[in-house]
C-alpha cells in the first residue's frame, strides 16, 4: 500500500523491567494509531532507546514515533494535548477519531514521571517523543500473568460482548483485552452497526464509547431502551462480522432486551459525568485509558449478573 513500517530497539534496553505493561502498550497504541491514521503513504519509524540519564536500579527508555504523513500546523500542535482537540478539523470523515489519543498519552507518560514532545511540519510529516522511567529489577523475576484479576477471568464460562469504539487502535486495543480473558469480543466503528448486530446476536452486555460521531453512546443506550433498535435493519457487512465470530448464529433477527447491560467507556474527567451516564440507562462506566483490572472487575459483576 506504499506505507513502510519499521521498529528499531536499543540492544542496551535491559532484558527484564518492572513496568505496569497496560500503560505502556496504551502509550505505543495510541502514537502509532495516530501516525496510521494521517499517513496514507512514505513511512513510520518505531525507535525505542535507552537514555545515557538512566541510573541504577531504574532506565530511561525513550519511544520516538515518526511518520511522513500530513502533518501538523506550529499553531495548532500545543492544542493537541488538550483533551477533544484535533487539528484543522481531523475528526471529520477522512481523519476519523476524537482526538483523544495524545491527551491521553500525556497523562499516562507523566503519570511514568516522563515528559513528552511533538515536532510536525504539514507535509512533511510528525515526530512524537516520550520519556518513561522504568524499574530495573534487582534479581530475577518470574514472569506473571497479563492480568493481575486472578484465574477467574480465564476460567469462568466466556462472555459474548459487542464493542462500539470508532477508533481502530481502540477497538484492537479493547479486543486484545478481552480476548486475552477469554470473552468472544464483537467490534464494530459505530453505533448504528452495533444496533444492527444486537438484532442478530444474543450479546451479554454491550460495551460503548460514549463520544463517537453520528451516534454516539448516549444515543445507542436510547434506541435500546425505547425499543427502537428494529428500525436498523442488519446489513450484510455486519451479518458477515457475526458469522465470522460467532459461527454457530443463525442470521434470524432476534427482539433486543431493552434492559440489556451496556458499558459505558469515556475519556470525560468532569464532576458528575458518571453519575449522569448512569441515569441515563447506563449500568457501568469505565473511563479511558483503561485500567485491565477495573475492565476486568465490571465484567465480574456482568458475569454474576448472567447467571442469576
Amino acid at each position: 500500500i506504499g506505507l513502510a513500517f519499521t521498529i528499531e530497539m536499543d540492544p542496551a534496553i535491559p532484558d527484564v523491567l518492572l513496568v505496569d505493561d497496560t500503560r505502556v502498550r496504551q502509550i505505543m497504541f495510541n502514537l502509532v494509531g495516530n501516525a496510521l491514521k494521517f499517513t496514507a503513504k512514505g513511512h513510520i519509524a518505531v525507535d525505542c532507546a535507552l537514555l545515557p540519564t538512566s541510573r541504577k536500579g531504574t532506565a530511561a527508555i525513550r519511544l520516538t514515533v515518526a511518520d511522513s504523513g500530513i502533518g501538523i500546523p506550529e499553531d495548532k500542535q500545543g492544542k493537541l494535548f488538550t483533551a477533544f482537540t484535533q487539528a484543522d478539523g481531523f475528526s471529520g470523515k477522512k481523519y476519523p477519531g476524537t482526538g483523544l489519543g495524545l491527551s491521553i498519552t500525556r497523562r499516562l507518560v507523566e503519570m511514568m514521571g516522563g515528559e513528552i514532545s511533538l515536532e510536525s511540519e504539514p507535509g512533511r510529516g510528525t515526530t512524537v517523543v516520550c520519556s518513561v522511567f522504568l524499574s530495573v529489577p534487582a534479581a530475577p523475576v518470574v514472569e506473571q500473568a497479563i492480568f493481575a484479576a486472578g484465574t477467574e477471568a480465564i476460567d469462568a464460562r466466556p462472555l459474548d460482548i459487542l464493542v462500539a469504539e470508532d477508533d481502530a487502535v481502540g477497538r484492537f486495543a479493547i479486543k486484545s483485552f478481552l480476548r486475552q480473558a477469554g470473552h468472544r469480543p464483537l467490534c464494530v466503528p459505530n453505533g448504528r452497526h452495533a444496533l444492527e448486530a444486537l438484532q442478530l446476536h444474543p450479546f451479554h452486555c454491550l460495551l460503548t464509547d460514549i463520544q463517537m460521531p453520528d451516534m454516539d453512546g448516549l444515543e445507542i443506550a436510547k434506541h435500546i431502551h425505547e425499543g427502537k433498535v428494529g428500525e436498523f435493519h442488519p446489513s450484510e457487512e455486519v451479518r458477515a462480522l457475526i458469522r465470522e465470530v460467532y459461527p454457530e448464529a443463525k442470521g434470524v433477527i432476534r427482539e433486543v432486551d431493552p434492559g440489556m447491560i451496556i458499558v459505558a467507556v469515556s475519556a470525560h474527567s468532569m464532576v458528575g459525568d458518571r453519575e449522569r451516564f448512569l441515569q441515563q440507562g447506563i449500568n457501568h462506566y469505565i473511563s479511558k485509558p483503561i485500567v485491565v483490572n477495573e475492565l476486568h472487575e465490571v465484567l465480574r459483576k456482568i458475569r454474576l449478573d448472567v447467571r442469576r
